[in-house]
């Protein structure tokens, strides 16, 4: 049995190996030419749902819609198993709320391909994917960087137009301006301690930033530094909490579910903390 899919994945037809010959005029024992055995033909909506036609064969075959198995044990409604989740081509909405649903708070969590069913499947029950796995239109990594359009999706794609990692985004707004501490940290990449006893030039510079001498952990100084020169305020030095203490950090600002391009991370380990 073969498929003959569009550019989504629906199955169209399906044919099997076995050639139905066509008689030569006036000859009813040569064929003039050969068609393949039809064995199912089916159209559908944009969203799924079959397109009643006379001239449609249905002969019980399970797959259609994204090329994904039909399951009809649900008192006559046609549902479908996307991974994650089932969907109904029948109402053009999954059964249940999207696990990503905090990523596209935009979107109603039951929406099937970002409401994109022309140009785009579900991946997995999960988030909108684009049918031909490649990025529509041109986009470098500059033109990504200077975008001032929301980025959801990130896909790495080769030379060959294919995908090699997907990764799923906070929407944030990438301008560079609009996170210039980043400039800030790229500006001061290779920089490193003289003897190794956090000390040197720059690494006492951040630490003055702090009002801290040579010789402290430079992990919070440095993300302090960082924010000043981009004219930001830091963490306010207390009794307990020092800029230049790396946990300090976990006060500052609020807090996020996914990371995001330009945020502060921290974590606990043995002696104190990181942050970067």
């Amino acid at each position: 049995m073969y498929e003959l899919s569009n550019h989504l994945g629906n199955v169209l037809t399906t044919i099997s190996n076995q050639k139905v010959g066509t008689p030569e005029a006036g000859n009813d024992w040569a064929a003039e030419y050969y068609e393949a055995s039809l064995f199912s033909a089916q159209d559908y909506y944009p969203f799924g749902l079959e397109i009643p036609n006379p001239n449609n064969v249905d002969n019980g075959y399970r797959y259609g819609f994204n090329g994904k198995e039909n399951d009809r044990d649900w008192g006559g409604d046609l549902i479908q198993d996307y991974g994650f989740r089932m969907y109904s081509p029948r109402i053009g909405k999954f059964m249940s709320v999207d696990p990503l649903m905090r990523t596209y708070p935009m979107l109603t969590p039951y929406q099937f391909a970002s409401n994109r069913p022309i140009d785009g499947i579900d991946l997995d029950g999960l988030e909108y994917s684009n049918s031909t796995g490649t990025l529509t239109g041109p986009l470098s990594e500059e033109t990504l960087l200077n975008s001032n359009e929301p980025i959801f999706e990130l896909y790495d794609v080769n030379e060959n137009g294919a995908i090699d990692t997907y990764l799923p985004v906070v929407s944030v707004t990438p301008n560079m301006h609009d996170t210039p501490w980043i400039n800030e940290a790229e500006s001061q990449l290779g920089v490193t301690e003289d003897t190794n006893k956090n000390d040197g030039t720059e690494v006492e510079l951040y630490l003055k930033s702090t009002g801290l001498k040579a010789g402290n952990p430079w992990c919070g100084a440095f993300v302090n530094w960082c924010l000043e020169e981009a004219d930001i305020d830091g963490v306010e030095p207390t009794t307990n909490e020092h800029p230049a203490r790396a946990l300090s950090w976990r006060t500052f600002g609020g807090a996020l579910e996914e990371p995001a391009y330009g945020s502060i991370a921290t974590k606990t380990r043995r002696g104190g903390g990181h942050v970067g």
